[in-house]
């Protein structure tokens, strides 16, 4: 997976799953960022749907190592990642099926963390 090995990981983003986390500490504060990949319920052998989304905590207390995005509220700010970006502005699902092409699919999704995830992290 091109989005982890060329762009996260390089930024020291743990892999745990559909998960990806990134653990720092600036000015006595522990942070916590986290892309997650989720499936739609509805998926089948045809179609996978899924959706971006992202999360930072902030505490004075050490972050649990496997935090979920959905864990956040209220003391962090989480979004879907296409709502983050000028480009949607929605609440964005895509759908792999036999007609996508994959690598311009990564290509689009390593954009938008780029663009809106990584500068809603505060981390270029």
């Amino acid at each position: 997976m091109q989005i982890y090995d060329g762009l996260l990981k390089p930024r020291e983003f743990k892999k745990d799953g559909q998960n990806f986390r990134l653990f720092t500490r600036t000015d006595g504060a522990y942070n916590g960022f986290i892309i997650n990949f989720q499936k739609s319920a509805y998926n089948d052998k045809s179609k996978l749907k899924f959706t971006v989304n992202v999360a930072r905590i902030k505490s004075s207390n050490e972050i649990p190592a496997k935090f979920k995005e959905y864990e956040c509220r209220p003391v962090a700010d989480r979004s879907r990642l296409a709502n983050l970006s000028p480009l949607y502005g929605y609440d964005k699902w895509w759908e792999i099926n036999e007609n996508t092409d994959i690598e311009a699919l990564e290509k689009e999704i390593s954009a938008l963390i780029q663009t809106a995830a990584f500068p809603f992290f505060g981390i270029i």
